[in-house]
């Protein structure tokens, strides 16, 4: 199911020069039963929706999002456990 952002770019709109114009977003905590990745496109209105990557109509399968999600949060997790250790060192 496709959520609406509430949000109406005033920009040049990436939906009216490519129609087929989509981004991706990678979270490592998605909200509950919604997908690591979520496909964010723009209607002809203007309005972005956003949805997960399964759903997107771009023929990727629950099992490949599934494999990628783990290895994601894997990679967020040790950024986050390297990142932790530098600053109990005092790094930047």
């Amino acid at each position: 199911m496709a959520s609406k952002a509430t949000h109406r770019s005033t920009g040049l709109l990436p939906s009216r020069q490519w129609p087929d114009f989509r981004v991706v977003l990678v979270t490592d905590h998605p909200p509950e039963g919604r997908s690591c990745f979520q496909v964010v496109r723009w209607n002809n209105a203007g309005v972005a929706e956003s949805e997960d990557l399964v759903n997107a109509g771009l023929g990727i399968y629950q099992g490949t999002i599934d494999i990628f999600s783990a290895l994601l949060k894997e990679v967020f997790r040790v950024l986050s456990d390297a990142t932790a250790g530098d600053n109990l060192r005092g790094g930047n």
